[in-house]
């Protein structure tokens, strides 16, 4: 519908606040978020409880990036509906960029409580436990969702990472593998099994894998780095330092993997 059409309806219906609301949510998809809210708020003096306009407020400051008010607003919008699915998804989404990661596991479970199978809150819930160093937490989520989306790459991704830092390289390697099964273009899932391998000593397996990271991103620094700690752990100087001095120069002068490469080399010239 365009602006006019929406302008025309609102003037048909002045008391209508689902007009107003649809005359909001044009403004909102077009970013001009300053009219969105104007509208947003007009339904509601037709309806202070139109909870399609609380909720959609609380969205709007959340772009603006004035995040306590966003919190706000769908706190309103639970006080009228306290099953309100997606109010209690933003909350979560909300504490979790403020590091109230307590609060965030708070809002996230209540929505698995309303919906057990809802894969965003699932997937998001299991990243705030990744982050909190809860891996097995986090695990069991990740798992919960592949059963829902067997074939998201991203979910197996996730789940990969969980495993390789509670040290089961094993389970690791199945999601990554999964990973590239999915996405065979994906570099650093590659990389990522390369690193699993060094970690069981398995430097060929290793090795193979950053060769095919790097057939499909020679300019891969992480996969490069890895190849200079597999010939590290081979007692091959030479090689290690010709890897890492490659990180170094395709990584950005600042970066922290181009820090570590540095450092490396140092303690290798120590030995």
């Amino acid at each position: 519908m365009q602006e006019k059409d929406l302008l025309k309806r609102i003037e048909a219906e002045p008391n209508n606040p689902e007009a107003l609301k649809e005359a909001g949510n044009f403004y909102y998809r077009n970013e001009d978020y300053k009219k969105a809210l104007e509208f947003y708020k007009k339904s509601l003096e037709i309806d202070p409880k139109f909870i399609k306009s609380i909720y959609n407020i609380g969205n709007t400051y959340y772009k603006l990036n004035d995040i306590d008010e966003a919190i706000s607003w769908w706190e309103k919008a639970l006080e009228i509906n306290p099953n309100h699915l997606r109010s209690h998804h933003n909350l979560g989404e909300a504490f979790y960029y403020q590091n109230k990661n307590d609060l965030a596991i708070e809002s996230y479970k209540k929505v698995l409580e309303i919906n057990p199978h809802h894969i965003d809150t699932l997937t998001d819930l299991a990243l705030v436990y990744y982050d909190s160093g809860e891996y097995d937490d986090a695990i069991a989520l990740y798992e919960q969702a592949l059963k829902i989306n067997p074939n998201d790459p991203d979910i197996h991704y996730n789940l990969a990472n969980a495993y390789y830092d509670s040290y089961k390289y094993d389970d690791a390697i199945v999601e990554y593998t999964s990973v590239t099964r999915l996405n065979p273009e994906d570099a650093i899932a590659y990389n990522n099994l390369a690193d699993c391998f060094l970690q069981k000593n398995q430097h060929d397996k290793a090795l193979e894998y950053i060769d095919k990271a790097l057939s499909i991103n020679p300019s891969l620094p992480a996969a490069h780095c890895t190849r200079g700690e597999v010939y590290i752990s081979l007692n091959d100087k030479i090689n290690a330092k010709k890897s890492l001095k490659k990180v170094i120069q395709l990584a950005k002068h600042n970066d922290m993997l181009s820090r570590y490469a540095k450092n490396l080399i140092r303690e290798l010239e120590k030995k």
